[in-house]
């Protein structure tokens, strides 16, 4: 893979050139791409295009950018970036899909500035950002989906300082100080999940120096010597898997060297180039990357389950999610790319970046992942069956559809991904939004309907018919709920985390007795522990490429599969006591109903919903309510507070409330019917705790 060097010529003219080699340690004759220039410029590769940002070699400052198709064989004319003016060299860094560009501002403020661009031509501008400033030139890099940019500070001190970026550049985080000093600007890098600084010494002895950090906040505090001095700023980039710093000599010969490392520890001998330079200096290494358009069948967006059925009479139960929930999920790629280490995901290409149903947001714990979830405004409801007990065929299933060839109006799931030509390994992938007036096609399913087509309404049926899918895709999506095919599979509590809240499900007291009102509960996802969650449920989709060319790159980055794997999972502590509310209204089954009669709430921690399920142990605390004059207290909440943790459920029809819970030893705990409270023993070997309520 070719590698090049960009450097100021060692004359007057302050020509900027251009030497290649293949990493064979032989550079070719220069090339010229403009006749002036200043001793500060940057080399990037994006989008198969190579580009040179430097400052104008006059009065003016200009921060210009020249571009070149060919691999540098020809370059462009010149242009200015957004009319921005500089007092020392740009750098430039490209990361999920857009290329940024980091300089000085020209001014006494010596503010750090920051412009992107989706295309290298038309510059967006974040300066405001950074908010931090430099008496020399910043150097910007990628680095796990983040951008990190090294600087010396801007004072008499010279430190050597690093801050960082996790949403493309719009908030960085506070400083870090590594430890080192430079008295002119560094050069940054990552690689080989590293990042790397190097930079000359703060002294007369102009060392050629390199430290390295795993996550850009802790840094070696020895920086490794090179075996190299230096008179200029190096410059420090991948090159053939190898780190190399391309570098000015500290003689008078003013010769342009390298040297290389594969573990940024032993560094080689240096490389003569057989150039000399004024000082200015750049390397890049050309990626050849192809943007890929991929368009989706389908894509699960929320599982919602049913609540138990009620009996009749019109009475209907509903688990409903409105504006105080966000259910939803994390999906991610990285079971259907292969051979990647180092997979980015971002918010958005084109268009918007969020729908008016679901909003689409980074994951904070993966950076390959996005957390979809609905938006405020969006509620989704869920109705149980017109029966008793629990029946997983009426959960909900909501799928984003491929929707018609000839829809202007309607976006389907699709997702545009940086495959490299060469290793054929995709490294960033983001869904494609279309024109800012398109809507997501959405469409819910209900579970029997995936098991028994037959049932599934026409219009329905004609939605998944026309996003492509089959009998086969119906299989995938009950794949992903355990309980679609057995009512009585064991419950992960790797996935479902049991919350606090139980209520009871029991019959009317008689055939000719009225059925019980509907009971209505606002629940809440808190969990009776703090536990750490790890699961994962993946279904298979099948898929097409927009353009026929590239089909054969991106099947090639998924192992040559014929159909592309979601993954939605869940990594991550879920805290007792906090969580997402949904309501849900209860119907009772019919008085000859013998099943169970407690009903625990589930919080799927991957689908971000709740699920239901009859009590299978025994309760933790029981016990009869009744009021002053000794009748029975029925259809009231009731508290149960152990260590701070509040337990909640109502009593039934015989004034019993029952609480369940994982304590595993007796426990005193409090509890509060109305306004009244008293201390009870818990435990599931602790007798009845009648209640009278005096007060």
């Amino acid at each position: 893979m070719n590698t090049f060097i960009a450097f100021t010529s060692n004359d007057s003219n302050h020509n900027l050139l251009v030497t290649s080699s293949d990493g064979n340690g032989v550079w070719s004759s220069p090339t010229l791409v403009h006749e002036t220039t200043t001793l500060g410029l940057t080399y990037a590769s994006f989008n198969n295009v190579m580009y040179i940002a430097f400052k104008s070699d006059d009065s003016n400052n200009k921060l210009l950018l020249v571009s070149s198709s060919d691999n540098g064989a020809t370059w462009g004319a010149v242009s200015q970036v957004d009319n921005q003016t500089t007092q020392s060299g740009p750098s430039m860094a490209s990361v999920n899909g857009s290329l940024y560009m980091a300089f000085r501002s020209n001014d006494s403020s010596n503010r750090i500035l920051l412009v992107s661009s989706t295309d290298g031509q038309t510059w967006g501008d974040l300066s405001t950002a950074v908010n931090q400033s430099t008496n020399a030139s910043p150097s910007i890099t990628a680095f796990n989906g983040n951008l990190y940019i090294a600087f010396k500070s801007n004072d008499s001190s010279n430190k050597l300082l690093v801050t960082w970026s996790q949403d493309g550049g719009n908030t960085w985080q506070p400083l870090v100080i590594t430890g080192q000093y430079t008295g002119i600007a560094p050069s940054i890098t990552s690689y080989n999940n590293n990042l790397y600084i190097a930079f000359k010494s703060n002294d007369d002895s102009n060392k050629l120096l390199v430290i390295s950090s795993l996550d850009g906040k802790t840094w070696s505090q020895e920086p490794t010597l090179t075996g190299q001095t230096t008179s200029a700023t190096p410059s420090i980039a991948v090159s053939n898997n190898e780190l190399l710093i391309a570098f000015k000599s500290n003689d008078s010969g003013h010769r342009l060297l390298t040297t290389s490392s594969a573990d940024g520890i032993k560094w080689g001998q240096p490389i003569i180039t057989g150039q000399s330079t004024g000082g200015g200096i750049a390397v890049c290494e050309l990626v050849a990357n192809t943007l890929v358009k991929v368009d989706f069948s389908y894509q699960l967006l929320n599982l919602i389950y049913s609540p138990p059925g009620a009996y009749s009479g019109g009475i209907i139960s509903t688990a409903g999610y409105a504006q105080s929930s966000s259910t939803g999920s994390t999906v991610s790629t990285t079971q259907a790319f292969t051979n990647t280490t180092s997979l980015y995901a971002s918010v958005g290409v084109a268009g918007n970046d969020a729908s008016t149903d679901y909003s689409f947001t980074t994951s904070e714990s993966k950076q390959s992942s996005l957390c979809i979830e609905k938006t405020a405004s969006y509620t989704l409801s869920v109705a149980g069956p017109n029966a008793d007990g629990i029946n997983h065929d009426n959960d909900l299933y909501y799928l984003w559809l491929k929707p018609n060839s000839d829809s202007k109006q309607l976006l389907g799931p699709s997702i545009y991904t940086n495959i490299n030509n060469e290793t054929q390994i995709a490294t960033s992938w983001s869904y494609y939004w279309g024109d800012s007036d398109m809507a997501m096609n959405i469409q819910y399913v209900y579970g029997s309907w995936l098991k028994y087509p037959s049932t599934m309404p026409a219009a329905v049926k004609t939605a998944l018919d026309t996003a492509g899918l089959t009998t086969d895709d119906y299989a995938e999506i009950l794949s992903t709920n355990p309980f679609s095919t057995d009512a009585n599979a064991s419950i992960d509590p790797n996935r479902y985390a049991i919350t606090t809240w139980s209520f009871p499900y029991e019959p009317p007291k008689d055939a000719n007795s009225a059925p019980a009102p509907v009971q209505s509960y606002s629940v809440s996802s808190n969990t009776t522990r703090t536990q750490t969650n790890e699961s994962t449920f993946t279904y298979d989709v099948s898929y097409s490429v927009s353009e026929s060319a590239e089909t054969e790159l991106f099947t090639a980055s998924i192992g040559g599969s014929e159909s592309f794997t979601w993954s939605n999972s869940v990594s991550n502590s879920v805290e007792s006591g906090t969580g997402q509310a949904a309501t849900v209204s209860i119907g009772c089954p019919s008085y000859d109903y013998t099943g169970p009669t407690n009903v625990l709430v589930y919080w799927d921690t991957i689908c971000s919903s709740f699920m239901f399920a009859f009590a299978q142990v025994d309760a933790m605390a029981t016990g009869e309510v009744t009021d002053g004059n000794g009748q029975l207290v029925v259809g009231q909440y009731v508290s149960l507070n152990i260590d701070g943790l509040d337990y909640h459920t109502y009593t039934n029809s015989r004034g019993i409330y029952n609480f369940f819970g994982n304590v595993q030893t007796q426990i005193k705990g409090t509890l509060t019917i109305c306004d009244y409270t008293q201390d009870i023993e818990v435990g599931c070997n602790e007798p009845m705790a009648n209640i009278q309520m005096t007060q």
